[in-house]
This record gives structure tokens, C-alpha cells and sequence, in this order.
């Protein structure tokens, strides 16, 4: 498994050598009107020096400007240059002093913004890439979204033409040949609580399958579908609910198997924990792994207790429930592209195993 994920990681890295980043360190931020039909004088008073992290058009019209350093004008291959525009914002985007597109349409409100692409590629006439340093100044607005992002720009870049789109989704392919399995379960596990001797193990066990194929699903929209960007938040929130469903069904599952009788309680109270650490923790990538991570951890001490009692099979689930946890902390971020789905799908197939020797 560490081996497949490696491998498919490796690739990725590789190509990101081609995409040129903005300078972090240099941006100069001043607030935009609709009026201005060019860039405005970045030397001014009411212009700002400040970070890449501190761009931020939610509920507002501003202009960036940033640099691009380019040691080539071409792709290693001799592929043609794109500029990559990648975050929550409609945008009308400079090169060099030189309109080059639009991403949607920034405004002053919602009523006059028409919401950009999350990932947008655009295709300055090539003469306008230079080597060496290359400005980049764009007014952007975000008037449509449901959350306030901490980070709402992702990407500002020079790269081979199609090189984002084809960068998203290639990491999520092993994951993608899981779905199948989830679907699987979940029907399979479905159609047994209805007509099983067991129907709230069999739910649970269901459950964990389509909360995982959920979550999976939402963690691919973004390489397979052209979304716009209120289209993001959506994804996000759906990430966390389905991170934290499937902790808190797996924790579920858990207590059912070995604490029949006070499992809704445990779980209830666990339940509490994660939503408390779902909403105090910062950026949706930590608040799925939090939402998530809370109910295994309540799994893995009960597991470990019960195993410390003897009791029998609760050592399989314990080391199973670490294994989780232990990529958790090794892969971070990554862990929810690729390792999760591979981890759940060995997990299902472990239950398929155990449930076809109860049966």
C-alpha cells in the first residue's frame, strides 16, 4: 500500500516541477472599483505590501499584483505557456500590463459578479511570457460564497498549457477504483439489514461503506468536474460531514460489536467531541481530518481497553483502528486524496470476510 502511494505520488511531484509559482512574498493588494478599466498604480497610498496568504476578494473587489520568475518561454517539451488562475474569486486577469481574460466577472456585489471557474486556465498570446521576472495583476471579487475561506486563493502560476487539469485527478486514481467496492458494500450490507438476523450491524456497516464512497466522491469533484467556485464550499462542508459520518459509524460499529447495550451512548458522547473539535478547528482540511480522527480515537481506547480485558477479537479491531490512525499522522493532507480510500477498501473487504463467517 505505502509502495502504491508512493508511486503515484512521485509522478505528481515530478510534473509540479514545470508549474511556476507567484512570489509568495511579493504582493501588493489595493482595493478596485468597476470603474477602472486598467491596473491601477501599485506604488500607491492605498495600496498594500503583503503575502500570498493575504489575498482574500471574499466580500470585496480588489487588485493583485504579483510576480512570476520564467526560466523558459516554452514547456521542457516545447509546449506553449498558460497562465493558471485556481481559487474562490471571479477574475480579470493582466500579463505584463496586457488584458489577457476573464474568469467570470468581478463585481461590487453579487448582483453584478458572474461567479469564476475554481481552476481556471487562460492563453496570453506568447510573446507576452518573458524570461525572468513576469507581472501578473488581476482584480477579483467573491460575493457568492456560503463559507469565509482562510485561504480562498490557492494557485497563481505559469505552466505548460493543460497542465492543472491534468494534474488534479491523477492522484485520486487509485482511490477512484475503490468506488465500486464502497457501492458494493453499501447495497450489499443495505439489502442484509432488511432481510438479515442482524439489521443494525448490517445498517452500520452499510453506512460506513456510503459515507466512504461519499466522501470520495466529494474529494474527486474537483478533478472531474469545471465547477464554479460556490460549488467549492459545497464540496468542502460535504467532505467534513462524510469524514465525520464515517469516524463516528466505524466508532458505532465498533461499540455495537463489543458494547451492545450502551453503544448510542458512548457514540452520542463521542458524537459531541468531534462536532465541538469540527467547528473550533480552522481550514476544511483539518476539520475532516479532526471530525474523523475524534471517533477512531474514542475506538481505538475502547478497543484497547477491551483488548487489555482479554476480551477476544478486540485486538484485530485495535491494531486495525491504529493502522488508521498512524497514516492520519504520517500522510496529513494526503492521507484523505489517496490512503484513506485505499485503507477503507481493505477495511470492507476484512468485514465482507467476517461477515460471510458469521454467516
Amino acid at each position: 500500500l505505502v509502495l502504491l502511494t508512493f508511486a503515484v505520488a512521485f509522478p505528481a511531484n515530478a510534473q509540479m516541477s514545470e508549474l511556476r509559482f507567484m512570489d509568495v512574498e511579493d504582493v501588493t493588494i489595493c482595493p478596485a472599483s468597476l470603474a477602472q478599466t486598467s491596473p491601477p498604480d501599485f506604488e500607491s497610498e492605498i495600496c498594500r505590501s503583503a503575502g500570498a496568504e493575504d489575498i482574500d476578494p471574499q466580500g470585496r473587489l480588489i487588485w493583485v499584483r504579483t510576480r512570476v520568475d520564467l526560466d523558459r518561454t516554452r514547456g521542457l517539451n516545447g509546449e506553449p505557456l498558460a497562465l493558471f488562475i485556481s481559487g474562490k474569486m471571479a477574475s480579470e486577469v493582466y500579463l505584463n500590463g496586457v488584458y489577457v481574460g476573464a474568469n467570470g466577472r468581478p463585481g461590487t456585489d453579487a448582483d453584478s459578479e458572474i461567479p469564476g471557474k475554481m481552476d481556471a486556465q487562460l492563453y496570453p498570446p506568447q510573446a507576452l511570457f518573458q524570461r525572468g521576472e513576469n507581472e501578473i495583476a488581476f482584480r477579483a471579487s467573491a460575493y457568492h460564497g456560503f463559507i469565509e475561506l482562510y485561504r480562498p486563493v490557492h494557485v497563481i502560476g505559469i505552466a505548460p498549457a493543460g497542465f492543472y487539469g491534468d494534474r488534479l485527478l491523477p492522484s485520486l486514481g487509485p482511490a477512484l477504483v475503490t468506488l465500486g467496492l464502497f457501492l458494493l458494500g453499501g447495497l450489499y450490507f443495505g439489502v442484509t439489514a432488511l432481510i438479515g438476523s442482524s439489521p443494525t450491524r448490517s445498517a452500520t456497516l452499510s453506512a460506513i461503506c456510503l459515507f466512504a464512497g461519499g466522501q470520495l466522491v466529494s474529494e474527486s469533484l474537483r478533478g472531474l468536474i469545471d465547477y464554479d467556485y460556490p460549488i467549492h464550499d459545497l464540496r468542502l462542508m460535504a467532505i467534513a460531514l462524510f469524514s465525520l459520518a464515517f469516524g463516528l459509524s466505524v466508532a458505532f460499529h465498533v461499540f455495537l460489536t463489543f458494547r451492545r447495550r450502551h453503544a448510542e451512548r458512548w457514540v452520542g458522547a463521542i458524537a459531541i467531541v468531534a462536532l465541538g473539535g469540527l467547528i473550533l478547528v480552522e481550514g476544511f482540511d483539518y476539520k475532516a481530518l479532526v471530525g474523523m480522527t475524534i471517533p477512531l480515537i474514542g475506538a481505538v481506547l475502547a478497543t484497547g481497553y477491551w483488548t487489555y480485558k482479554g476480551q477476544a477479537r478486540a485486538f484485530i479491531y485495535f491494531i486495525g483502528l491504529m493502522i488508521f490512525l498512524v497514516a492520519i499522522a504520517l500522510f496529513r493532507g494526503f492521507f484523505l486524496d489517496t490512503i484513506f480510500f485505499l485503507l477503507v477498501a481493505v477495511f470492507l473487504l476484512l468485514l465482507f470476510l467476517e461477515q460471510a463467517m458469521i454467516l
